[in-house]
């Protein structure tokens, strides 16, 4: 079996929505709201984004900040 290899393309999403004049959690909703809009890539940093602000505010109640 052969691996595929990935590269790491940070900020890419970011970019998206700075491109567009949107914050990420705008673009987020946006591209959420109307998913077949947009590329399934997109689609994909869209969830990725929201799961990531869920996690991110889990953490900053957890510990009461």
């Amino acid at each position: 079996m052969v691996k595929k290899e990935f590269k790491i393309k940070e900020g890419t999403f970011t970019a998206y929505s700075k491109r567009k004049g949107k914050t990420v959690p705008q673009m987020t909703r946006i591209v959420l709201k109307n998913p077949s809009k947009y590329n399934t890539i997109t689609v994909k940093r869209a969830t990725l984004a929201r799961n990531f602000s869920k996690m991110r505010k889990a953490k900053t109640h957890k510990h009461g900040k």
